[in-house]
């Protein structure tokens, strides 16, 4: 079986290993871009997670994202 690790983000990436611990590859997410505006283009992303998963049974892992806040105040 294959895990899926996804760091989310504009800046974010996706990390695969076999559940053995065996590593597969790490790729930065794919982005489309539209002026100032950024998102994660998530036709690629399935393309993404189709050609890295190459036809094994999956399983993923995704970051819960919190807002920061004023980083000001972060120590």
């Amino acid at each position: 079986m294959i895990v899926f690790g996804i760091d989310c983000g504009i800046t974010g990436a996706i990390s695969a290993v076999m559940d053995d611990g065996s590593y597969i590859d790490v790729r930065d997410l794919p982005i489309a871009v539209n002026g100032n505006t950024k998102w994660i283009d998530g036709q690629e992303f399935l393309s993404l997670l189709i050609e890295l998963r190459s036809g094994w049974p999956a399983r993923a892992v995704v970051e819960r994202t919190q807002a920061m806040g004023d980083r000001k105040s972060v120590v």
